[in-house]
């Protein structure tokens, strides 16, 4: 969005849970998922910018049934910082 340089960004995701401990793993079923991104930017040069974007992702999965039928709800959850180059 110009002209502050401030972009917003979002996908749809496919998502699946790998756990492994020791000899033990485990994965999910692929379930659904999101992302979405808000940045800025500041031109540091005639060519170029830098900046800083927050983000989250989340995703929502279903453990494979066990033996019994049961089935487990999972829900993985990622805030973060990324830092930003832009060379035009």
């Amino acid at each position: 969005m110009m002209p502050a340089n401030i972009y917003v960004s979002g996908s749809i995701l496919l998502a699946r849970t790998i756990f492994e401990y020791r000899d033990y793993k485990e994965e999910s079923i692929i379930g659904s998922g999101i992302f979405l991104c808000i940045g800025k930017e500041w031109w540091v040069g005639e060519n170029w910018g830098l900046g800083v974007a927050g983000f989250f992702e989340g995703a929502w999965m279903k453990d494979k049934k066990d033996a019994q039928g049961h089935q487990a709800d999972i829900t993985n959850q990622i805030l973060g910082i990324a830092f930003t180059a832009t060379m035009y």
